[in-house]
């Protein structure tokens, strides 16, 4: 897998979510993938199941 520098496009994100376009900046994001892990780890980890529904930006709806 390639290393590639997404610094500008966390700039981009950061900018929208400051102007109160979190709808927008959401579309920026690349597909979430679960990290396949065993019941046990996560359970330990606390980790979300897979199919759980989770919203994609920010804890409580907050961006600084």
């Amino acid at each position: 897998m390639p290393v590639a520098d997404v610094t500008p496009l966390a700039h981009r994100i950061h900018a929208l979510l400051r102007a109160g376009d979190p709808a927008q900046a959401a579309g920026l994001l690349p597909p979430e993938r679960p990290y396949p892990l065993d019941p046990a780890t996560a359970a330990l980890l606390g980790a979300t199941p897979p199919d759980a529904v989770l919203p994609r930006l920010g804890r409580a709806g907050r961006h600084p």
